[in-house]
C-alpha cells in the first residue's frame, strides 16, 4: 500500500549530490608550493639517471642537465638497454651522507594535501616538498609524488609529479623540473 517508488527527480538530486561529494574529495594533483627555480639555480650534480615516458619509452638524462642530455634532448634507450636498465632500477630511500647526515624520506598525506619530508637521524622532520590539494583533497588511491629517490650525494631529491620529473635541493627545498616522465630511477654504479 505504502510501496517506496523512485522518482526520477530524486533520482537526479542523489546523482547531482554523488558527484558534488567526489568532486569534493578532490582528485587532482595538487598544486605544487616549492620555490620554483631553473635548473642552473640548483646546486645540481651529473649523476644520470633514467626516465620513463607514458608511452614506455626511456631516456637518461642528467641531473644537472648536463651534455644536452636534458628534457628535450636525453637519448633514447633501446628495448634491451631499457629492459637492463630497469633489472638495476634503484631509488634509494635513505641516505647517510649529504646535507646535515641525509636521512629516510618519507611521504604523508594530510589534511587534504601531501608531503615529501626526509626523516633526519637526530629525529628532525623536515619538509622538502608540498603539495596542496586540489578541490579540498588528494586522491589517496594514486599518491600524487611518485617516484622519489635521493641522489648519489644526498643533496638532491628526485620526484615525479603531475607527469614531470623534478629535482628538489635539499638544503635550500628549491625544486626545478627536469624532464617530463611519469617514472625515473638510478642504476648502481659499477666502478
Amino acid at each position: 500500500m505504502y510501496g517506496l517508488r523512485l522518482r526520477p527527480v530524486g533520482l537526479r538530486l542523489s546523482l547531482f549530490f554523488a558527484v558534488l561529494l567526489l568532486w569534493g574529495c578532490g582528485t587532482g594533483a595538487g598544486q605544487l608550493k616549492n620555490k620554483q627555480v631553473a635548473l642552473s639555480e640548483i646546486s645540481a650534480e651529473d649523476q644520470p639517471i633514467v626516465v620513463t615516458a607514458g608511452d614506455g619509452s626511456m631516456r637518461r638524462v642528467a641531473l644537472d642537465g648536463s651534455e644536452g642530455v636534458g628534457a628535450k634532448a636525453g637519448a633514447l634507450l633501446s628495448s634491451e638497454e631499457g629492459d637492463l636498465a630497469a633489472a638495476q632500477a634503484l631509488r634509494p630511500k635513505e641516505c647517510s651522507g649529504g646535507p646535515e647526515g641525509g636521512g629516510k624520506l618519507i611521504l604523508e598525506f594530510y589534511q587534504g594535501n601531501a608531503r615529501l619530508s626526509v626523516s633526519r637521524v637526530n629525529g628532525q622532520l623536515v619538509e622538502l616538498v608540498v603539495l596542496a590539494g586540489d578541490k579540498g583533497g588528494t586522491n589517496l588511491l594514486e599518491p600524487p609524488i611518485q617516484p622519489y629517490f635521493f641522489s648519489d650525494t644526498c643533496e638532491l631529491v628526485v620526484f615525479g609529479f603531475d607527469g614531470q620529473i623534478w629535482v628538489v635541493e635539499v638544503d635550500s627545498r628549491r625544486v626545478s623540473p627536469l624532464a617530463p616522465g611519469v617514472d625515473a630511477f638510478t642504476l648502481a654504479r659499477t666502478d
